[in-house]
């Protein structure tokens, strides 16, 4: 899920939220932030409190983790529990008999010292027709001569091989939904990089989230990329809640509206994503 658009929901979250905070109060209100993926373990359940006005000054961050709450998932009638991940306030499915499937729906349930929050979610149908435009794509692989990055074929050559370093993955989206990409690489062990290892980013696992998109169709620019390889392509289709969440995101300041949430009793979003994999390989020229 896009990192960037989590933590600014989370701040208007708490610059809106909090006005209906007591500072007093022995049980601050909590805020949820809970997705639920197709064919993936249950691991993105975070919960953390709501900091008061008044104590915003005085904090070190936003955000307040709550890692001994009671968190359960219930489907059909089968409790699971969930059990704290550490001390980020992430809770997880520690079994393996919890598959998330398309048409699924959840109740979430949230419970610490006197307070007990809810909310329910549906898992969205899957993408459709989801393609990419080649399974391979060739590269070419970079060294560094007297006047920089350059290879055995010169600068034009290296121009044109990056300028079509690109696959398009496509689906059909003729309702205009929302979706978004993950592309991810799939290479472990000794990388084989694209860039000479001295001038390359010391970076990690290459992992790309685009924001999302009404579209059907997204360019995976390959130029960003470190090694040669295998990759996976996963196209999300977001569920209602985020898809309103998405569009609460921008507002003015001088008319600050509380974002939507399907969170009752407290604040935060619970949606789930359904997703189609598709994999490509990067290859030397």
């Amino acid at each position: 899920m896009p990192k960037t658009l989590l933590t600014a929901l989370l701040g208007l979250f708490l610059l809106v939220g909090c006005d209906a905070v007591d500072a007093s109060s022995d049980a601050p209100e909590l805020v949820v932030e809970a997705f639920l993926f197709t064919d993936q373990p249950v691991h993105n359940i975070r919960v953390t409190e709501a900091i008061p006005l008044a104590a915003l000054d005085a904090a070190d961050s936003l955000e307040v983790p709550v890692n001994d709450a009671t968190v359960t998932l219930t489907r059909d009638g089968v409790v699971f529990p969930l059990v704290s991940s550490g001390s980020d306030g992430f809770y997880h499915y520690a079994g393996t008999d919890l598959v998330v499937a398309e048409g699924d729906a959840f109740r979430l349930t949230v419970e610490r010292g006197g307070t007990s929050i809810q909310a329910r979610t549906v898992v969205p149908r899957q993408p459709e027709s989801v393609a990419l435009s080649s399974d391979e794509i060739e590269v070419i692989r970079l060294q560094i001569g007297p006047f920089g990055v350059t290879n055995p074929g010169g600068a034009d050559a290296v121009r044109e091989s990056l300028q079509n370093a690109r696959i398009s993955v496509t689906w059909d989206n003729t309702d205009a939904d929302l979706h978004f990409v993950v592309v991810e690489s799939l290479n472990d062990g000794d990388p084989d990089y694209i860039l000479p290892e001295f001038v390359r980013d010391q970076a990690e696992q290459f992992r790309l989230v685009t924001e999302p998109t009404d579209l059907g169709v997204y360019d995976v620019d390959l130029r960003s990329m470190e090694t040669f390889g295998d990759y996976q392509v996963i196209v999300y289709r977001v569920n209602a809640e985020y898809a309103d969440l998405y569009d609460s995101r921008e507002q003015d300041s001088r008319d600050l509206n509380e974002p939507a949430s399907n969170i009752e009793g407290g604040l935060g979003v619970f949606s789930a994503f359904a997703g189609v994999v598709q994999f490509f390989e990067v290859v030397p020229e």
